[in-house]
């Protein structure tokens, strides 16, 4: 009975802290459907940008990778993906509150 108390402690636990990560990644997703990126970018398919899960698997679990993909979806970036060029995305296309919820989702995909 011990056993399956600390069970249920630990399995809640873990529900109660993954719930906003969780919530970051939704927000994530309705910001990328709103944002001027779609024009460039999907998910799991190339358009005329690296599809949006090879760029979550290359920097998903990278130590720093938000703040690089920030700074390269900013300034614009060239040769990351071989033919791809990242023109820059002032804040006037893109706030930083939807960026990092965006960052977030793409991180997230496998």
């Amino acid at each position: 009975m011990k056993i399956c108390l600390v069970k249920v402690i630990a399995i809640t636990a873990a529900l109660v802290f993954s719930a906003p990560a969780y919530a970051d990644v939704k927000a994530g997703k309705l910001a990328l459907e709103k944002s001027v990126c779609t024009g460039c970018h999907a998910v799991g398919t190339d358009g005329f940008g690296p599809n949006l899960t090879a760029i979550g698997r290359r920097y998903g679990g990278v130590v720093g990778a938000k703040e690089r993909l920030t700074k390269k979806v900013k300034e614009g970036t060239r040769g990351t993906w071989g033919k791809y060029t990242m023109p820059p995305m002032g804040k006037s296309l893109i706030s930083n509150e939807n960026l990092s919820a965006i960052l977030d989702y793409i991180l997230s995909l496998k």
